[in-house]
């Protein structure tokens, strides 16, 4: 399996996992059916009460952390073997990111996962029996339970993803791999980024903040393969970055959406102000998804923009 961390701003980053050679269980087939009914829910007349509950339900998916989409997208030991290799693919070679700091992110990052996963699917386990009774209601469907239910699965699924990197990491079962379409994209990102000043990076934030309308009607590929160069070396690739501590990203630090996010004003430094620009915007992951051609990369890279974008919005960025 594959992981992709692709930085969004310097600080703070996007993660997507691609399995291969997954062997699906019988729950996963029946969820992947259920998504497939769920969206052509979408191709209904949009005046339809159909469509109607189709846009409430999306507008409620995107709200859900980024980072939980990642973890459930990792498969379980049943799905893959423990034995498969894990590459990790993020732009090292640019300075943008290190190894340790990349390390250290995903560790903490599924350490504190873990448990907040394990707790919420057993609250909603104890939510069953009571969005149960909204069944006595006549003629409306039951939509607090089938929110619920999928709330549980969420849960169940992101636990078990963040479990299985926990082992991962602890089992050092994974190497980084370079992706030249990826180094070479973001080093000319890096390149704009020492011209621009911190007033349009500012400007930025606002002009580019469209990315929550219907991100997962977007278009979905199929999985693909890639070349990519395995680094072998991974002193020379750190000792070029900048130090891990500068390159904390969302979530490392805190499982909430916001994390440790920066407010920017009038005593902000030109480091800090440099770190929460954003380096992509939605054109960009248009483009790098269909050079990379990763199944799910555009909607993961659109989802994690978007409730980024919202969070320096909301830390007074703008």
């Amino acid at each position: 399996m594959r992981i992709f961390v692709v930085p969004i701003t310097r600080k703070r980053w996007a993660f997507h996992c691609v399995p291969t050679k997954t062997t699906h269980s019988y729950l996963a087939k029946w969820t992947t059916k259920a998504g497939e009914r769920w969206h052509k829910l979408g191709e209904t007349p949009q005046k339809s009460w159909r469509h109607s509950i189709y846009q409430f339900g999306e507008r409620i998916m995107s709200k859900i952390d980024h980072i939980e989409w990642f973890f459930k997208e990792i498969p379980s030991k049943k799905e893959l073997p423990a034995s498969h290799p894990v590459e990790i693919i993020a732009p090292l070679t640019t300075g943008m990111l290190n190894q340790p700091s990349v390390t250290r992110a995903l560790t903490e990052l599924a350490q504190r996962r873990e448990p907040y996963h394990r707790r919420w699917f057993f609250q909603s386990v104890l939510c069953v029996p009571l969005t149960s009774l909204f069944t006595l209601v006549p003629f409306i469907p039951n939509f607090p339970l089938f929110y619920n239910l999928f709330r549980l699965y969420s849960h169940y699924r992101a636990g078990n993803g963040a479990h299985r990197l926990t082992s991962v990491m602890a089992d050092g079962n994974y190497t980084f791999t370079s992706n030249p379409i990826l180094d070479e994209f973001y080093i000319k990102r890096a390149a704009a980024s020492t011209t621009c000043t911190s007033e349009s990076a500012s400007s930025t934030v606002i002009d580019i903040g469209n990315g929550e309308e219907s991100i997962s009607d977007t278009l979905r590929r199929q999985a693909g393969n890639h070349g990519s160069t395995p680094i072998t070396n991974s002193s020379s690739s750190s000792s070029s970055s900048k130090p891990a501590d500068e390159l904390t990203p969302l979530n490392a630090a805190d499982s909430r959406l916001g994390g440790q996010g920066y407010n920017c004003g009038s005593k902000c430094s030109p480091e800090e102000d440099e770190g929460e620009r954003l380096l992509l915007t939605e054109q960009d992951i248009f483009d790098l998804a269909k050079l990379l051609n990763e199944s799910g990369l555009e909607l993961a890279l659109l989802r994690a923009r978007s409730q980024i974008v919202a969070h320096l919005n909301a830390k007074g960025r703008v």
